[in-house]
């Protein structure tokens, strides 16, 4: 072996190992190495002509559902990776029997040790397992579309509205304790609608006196928007404002406000197959958040870890 490939073997073999969720790959090599020891010379049961061997190590086999196994615990996809990932773990788990064959005996301390880990593992594993049969199960087509006809129905059936404002803000320290800043910026609002009133074009007037940097340079254009992305106090005068005609000032929490309202558009509902992938994995999300909800909820949890409050602590009355 070249040094080149020695050091991309210790590389990826040390990457593996540094995964948690590989560990206890290796960790159940060392347990099963004598099993499979048993089982090197027998031939393949019915069953398991889907799941050929790939290697053999002293007479250790590694199957293919083994190769599987392993880069699942990884993150990974092997139907998805190149050819060199997969010779990337088949040589990991020939690494993993050859530790496991050459490892001294361990003391009983280090066995606990190594079981507690192969028990966390095998605990995670399962967990894992339960969470995704609950998200399957919650995904079915009746169940997307009911969910996809639920949001459509939700769906304001107010327009959308295209905005333009002209702001001028007022610092949140000065809304309630600073008078003046507020008759200050209602002095501008005022003398802006004059302008406006007088012929001048709202945009103009935005470009020049706006304090919003985030649309002064638009001429104060927002874009099509919703009730809610307005806030009560714009939506209020914008429902209600003629097209095409400016408010005078409007006051709230940040400020005062021109607008003008020059069009609108139903708002457009998402395509079915456009937001089916989003509406399963919610699914399924709620689901497992349910199952383990459940699960706590009949189950007795101390935290012996955590000390009780003064009020926990205080005797019963």
């Amino acid at each position: 072996m070249s040094e080149r490939t020695f050091a991309m073997r210790m590389r990826t073999l040390l990457g593996i190992f540094l995964r948690g969720t590989a560990m206890a790959v290796a960790l159940t090599a060392v347990f099963t190495a004598d099993l499979r020891n048993a089982r090197a010379a027998a031939p393949a049961p019915q069953g398991q002509a889907d799941d050929p061997v790939v290697a053999r190590v002293d007479g250790v086999e590694i199957r293919e559902s083994d190769l599987q196994a392993a880069d699942r615990a990884m993150g990974r996809n092997l139907s998805m990776q190149p050819e060199g990932r997969r010779d990337d773990v088949i040589n990991f788990m020939i690494d993993t029997v050859l530790f496991a064959k050459a490892a001294p005996a361990r003391s009983a301390s280090e066995q606990a040790e190594i079981e507690r880990r192969v028990t966390i593992a095998r605990n995670r594993i399962v967990m894992e397992q339960m969470l995704k049969a609950a998200g399957d199960d919650a995904v079915n087509e009746a169940a997307v579309r009911k969910t996809y006809d639920n949001l459509i129905a939700s769906m304001t059936k107010e327009p959308q509205l295209k905005l333009h404002m002209l702001d001028f803000i007022i610092p949140p320290f000065a809304a309630k304790s600073d008078q003046g800043a507020v008759e200050a910026a209602a002095q501008k609002a005022e003398a802006a609608y004059a302008r406006i009133a007088k012929g001048e074009a709202f945009d103009v007037v935005a470009r020049e006196l706006s304090e919003d940097p985030t649309t002064k340079k638009n001429g104060g254009y927002r874009g099509f928007v919703t009730r809610a992305m307005m806030g009560k106090d714009i939506a209020d005068v914008a429902y209600t404002l003629e097209r095409g005609k400016v408010s005078r000032p409007i006051r709230t929490a940040a400020g005062w406000h021109l607008i003008m309202v020059d069009g609108e558009h139903e708002l457009p509902k998402p395509e079915f197959q456009k937001v089916r992938e989003r509406i399963e994995m919610n699914l399924a999300k709620q689901a497992q958040t349910a199952l383990i909800e459940r699960l706590r909820a009949n189950a007795r949890i101390e935290r012996l870890d955590v000390k009780p409050t003064q009020a926990d602590a205080a005797p019963k009355p």
